[in-house]
């Protein structure tokens, strides 16, 4: 069983700042939190402010503290197992450590633990509790949100429509609330000069085609079904057209070619040479990574406007506000191509997109200083709650069996 003891590298001790994460970052999931954590973690060049605790030992020099990723049979057991062992963790850093600004990647159930055991361990000026959610909004009832987003001292989503969002329906939001959005590798995506793109498109492509990618994780949420459901009528209409799928299989179709899983460093070399992009997702996406992606590479994209989707597209591709509806992505296709065709087979918003994302340096950046937000200036201490205030009353209801 791992996790019982306290992993020290590379001067872990003198952290009081940490994420974290309810996956190893190391774990083979390639989720955008999980690339972009294993950036600050093993890419960031700059000295990191920031330790890792998470359910795995010793990741190369990282600095971490490994918890136990055991879970049981039953998720229940599983989950207040984990939680628990978690708290074993935190409580040995504060043992060592004066105060700690802790970062919860995206666990409700663990935040409302965390937060009743501050309470015991000395509230607020003691432990302070981030939670960084990696969705569009939870969908709680009221009552439920109040008691979640009271639990955090600051609670950062990935977009400003996320926030506001949560904001119009539940009205009461007891916390912080910072944003901050994804960082795209433009290391890896970006467009390619006519030289190398050229050559990559008669590789990858059938020559005289022209080129759609969609690219997901396959569940039928991401809107796969739909697509496939009007692609015999875009291809009637564009019977050169060639889809290539990355991230699931159906059953043979024609002008389709099912790719399945692609490591993600070769999936830059899609984004880049393809002609038009798909995201076709039909729920609530937080800020759609591939998406980010596709636009800074230079693919022109008809998106869903679902949740964060419209933020991530703004006026730069070809929107889809019914995405469950077969003949919306026929329209917006067509639209596409005759916007394509009109500007010389060339993508009109190309360029537009890349200087609205940020890099991953500038994220890493960025995550840092939502933790120093809590610093205390200069030679002073962190002032406890004044008397009377409601931090001290905040009501945290039991460890729940999951978010």
């Amino acid at each position: 069983m791992a996790g019982k003891t306290t992993t020290k590298l590379g001067g872990v001790s003198n952290h009081r700042k940490y994420l974290i994460s309810s996956k190893s970052i190391r774990s083979g999931v390639e989720g955008s939190w999980t690339r972009m954590l294993e950036y600050y973690f093993f890419t960031f060049s700059t000295p990191r402010r920031l330790g890792l605790i998470h359910p795995a030992g010793k990741i190369g020099k990282v600095d971490c503290i490994a918890y136990s990723s055991w879970r049981g049979r039953l998720p229940y057991v599983g989950t207040c197992f984990q939680i628990a062992d978690v708290l074993a963790r935190v409580r040995d850093l504060l043992a060592e450590h004066e105060r700690c600004v802790l970062g919860v990647m995206d666990n409700c159930s663990l935040l409302l633990a965390l937060a009743r055991f501050a309470q015991q361990a000395g509230g607020p000026n003691k432990l302070r509790l981030i939670h960084f959610f990696h969705g569009h909004s939870y969908g709680f009832d009221r009552g439920r949100a109040e008691q979640v987003y009271g639990a955090a001292d600051l609670w950062v989503y990935l977009t400003d429509r996320g926030y506001e969002h949560d904001l119009n329906r539940y009205h009461t939001m007891p916390c912080r609330v910072q944003v901050l959005e994804n960082g795209i590798d433009k290391s890896s995506f970006h467009p390619l000069g006519e030289a190398q793109r050229g050559p990559l498109r008669e590789r990858l492509w059938p020559r005289h085609s022209l080129k759609f990618l969609w690219v997901s994780a396959d569940r039928k949420k991401k809107g796969l079904d739909v697509l496939l459901a009007a692609w015999p009528r875009i291809q009637q209409a564009y019977p050169e057209a060639h889809l290539k799928v990355i991230g699931g299989y159906r059953e043979r179709q024609e002008g389709v070619e099912f790719l399945g899983y692609q490591p993600n460093e070769l999936l830059s070399q899609f984004y880049q040479t393809t002609d038009f992009y798909y995201f076709t997702s039909l729920c609530q996406e937080g800020f759609p990574l591939s998406l980010a992606e596709a636009l800074c590479s230079g693919a022109l994209c008809i998106s869903s406007t679902l949740g964060g989707s419209a933020h991530v597209l703004a006026d730069d591709g070809v929107t889809v506000p019914r995405p469950h509806m077969v003949s919306a992505w026929v329209e917006a296709t067509e639209k596409a191509v005759a916007l394509y065709r009109a500007n010389g087979n060339r993508n009109p918003f190309a360029g537009k997109s890349s200087v609205r994302f940020k890099d991953l340096d500038t994220w890493c950046h960025e995550l840092e200083g939502v933790f120093a937000s809590f610093d205390p200036p200069m030679g002073a201490e962190l002032a406890p709650p004044p008397a009377g205030s409601a931090e001290p009353d905040r009501a945290i209801p039991p460890v729940p069996a999951t978010k």
